[in-house]
């Protein structure tokens, strides 16, 4: 697991900056999530879409080059963009891991592995070094 993207809620997005942040410092690999360093955007009259659509193209590229994607579902979705990139993840047989409470059957398959927390999540894949 050497390139990772981070998945999970804008509104937790701070949080996951902070774990993205402590996965480069424990030398475990790098964090392919751009959205976790782009301003947030809100769409009011429409000019915006091609914002959007720029970075809907470039979360995809960063979920296809990883080589494993970590799906954060302690916070819940307001958009539902983490699902996508899920199924994204799925289709190209990139391994998901799930980190807090499985949300939906695609987080059953074998190539899913679920932790109840981070920590659980380094000590089960990394032996938490």
């Amino acid at each position: 697991m050497n390139k990772v993207y981070f998945s999970g809620s804008f509104d937790a997005r701070e949080k996951i900056q902070v774990r993205a942040q402590d996965f480069v410092d424990r030398s475990f690999g790098t964090v392919t999530s751009n959205w976790l360093r782009e301003p947030e955007v809100r769409v009011v009259d429409g000019r915006e879409d091609w914002v959007l659509r720029a970075r809907a193209n470039e979360d995809r590229i960063d979920v296809e080059r990883s080589d494993a994607v970590v799906v954060f579902t302690d916070t819940p979705s307001t958009t539902g963009g983490r699902h996508v990139e899920v199924g994204i993840a799925l289709a190209h047989r990139i391994p998901v891991f799930v980190i807090g409470p499985r949300e939906n059957v695609f987080h059953y398959p074998s190539d899913v592995h679920q932790y109840s927390t981070w920590e659980a999540f380094l000590e089960g894949e990394f032996g938490a070094r």
